[in-house]
């Protein structure tokens, strides 16, 4: 689908939404992509501005929300957006209809947007006229519409390398990673229904693949980010991968796990031991981005969750959880690596040595 004119930014979410046109944002001069650095140089910049999108207005009841996100475009002028989803409502149906009018909505927004898939798209979709989706044909079918281009959605554009460029991993186009200023950029599909491992017998086709593709191309990301000196590492997700279920102390995980006992099995287990012992590696801030589910607050939380072996917090690694449905919630990096939500003071990290 080709890029639609900045002009037309709000005439097309204006139509969109039931309502009026409205005059459209100039476009912000934020977006030139940093394509890579030579070995060893250290990089520095200014601080690294994005938002992070938790939902995405849809309906004429929505057009009050779409406003504020218009004014919070006007006042923060961040780099580029993140959305981490959920891009639709549960009881949408995942038509191609469906999935094409939201990367409409995307493609129209004045900033390269990232796009991180959640399980809204494939692995939850409702049945529709008493057929059910294929999960497995679904994601296919997100992975051509959202991410057939080795670029950012939004009216501007920014590169990313893709996972799929790796001929043993060329189904996987939604994860990627890009670099701005001096900080590595990480998107990885982790699914939000406990990363979609099925307790039923038999092999976990859909969740091992992706599991052993997200190990990888996280691997990858670390390696060139302490090769090529970056001050920080931010890694986006959909997914809570539940830093308080005492994983710390958990064995295996084995093949019982989820039949014999009767326990669930954690599908994020080996994720948070491969971040752990990454980030501890990698000696220096690492930022996770994620949605949470709670309604008891729609403040986004900043915080230090992940544990070392001996049960010690690791100080250099901050969680930033943006409750599913926050419109907007803005994010900077500064070029030391440490991480600001919104008007808040920076929260430094402690540096471990570069090894």
């Amino acid at each position: 689908m080709s890029r639609l004119p900045g002009v037309l930014f709000r005439l097309v979410l204006g139509l969109f939404l039931g309502g009026a046109p409205i005059v459209a944002l100039p476009a912000t001069g934020h977006a030139t992509s940093h394509a890579g650095t030579r070995d060893g140089e250290r990089r520095e910049a200014e601080p690294v501005r994005f938002a992070v999108l938790a939902g995405l207005p849809a309906g004429d009841d929505e057009s009050p929300r779409m406003h504020r996100l218009q004014e919070a475009f006007d006042q923060e002028r961040p780099d580029f957006l993140i959305q981490l989803g959920p891009l639709q409502g549960r009881r949408t149906a995942c038509s191609d209809n469906a999935l094409y009018a939201r990367k409409l909505v995307l493609d129209t927004l004045p900033l390269p947007v990232i796009l991180v898939p959640d399980e809204s798209l494939w692995a939850e979709c409702p049945r529709v006229r008493g057929r059910t989706t294929d999960p497995l044909e679904q994601l296919e079918r997100v992975r051509e519409i959202f991410y057939a281009e080795d670029a950012s959605l939004g009216q501007q554009q920014i590169e990313l390398m893709r996972q799929s460029e790796q001929a043993r991993f060329r189904s996987y186009r939604e994860n990627v990673r890009w670099m701005r200023g001096n900080v590595m950029f990480v998107g990885l599909h982790l699914s939000g229904n406990n990363n979609n491992y099925r307790n039923e017998a038999g092999r976990n086709r859909e969740f091992e693949d992706r599991r052993e593709a997200n190990r990888q191309w996280l691997a990858r990301a670390f390696f060139l980010a302490r090769q090529s000196r970056m001050a920080a590492v931010v890694i986006a997700t959909h997914a809570d991968p539940e830093f308080g279920n005492k994983w710390e102390g958990k064995s295996g995980p084995n093949l019982l796990d989820g039949l014999v006992s009767q326990k669930k099995r954690d599908g994020y287990l080996e994720f948070k031991r491969q971040l752990r012992e990454l980030t501890l590696e990698f000696g220096g801030p690492v930022l996770l981005v994620h949605t949470v589910d709670d309604s008891r607050t729609n403040q986004p939380i900043l915080d230090h969750p992940l544990r070392d072996r001996q049960g010690k917090t690791v100080g250099m690694f901050t969680r930033i959880g943006v409750p599913a449905g926050r419109l907007w919630t803005p994010v900077s990096i500064g070029s030391d690596g440490t991480a600001a939500l919104g008007d808040t003071s920076p929260q430094p990290a402690r540096k471990g040595p570069r090894r």
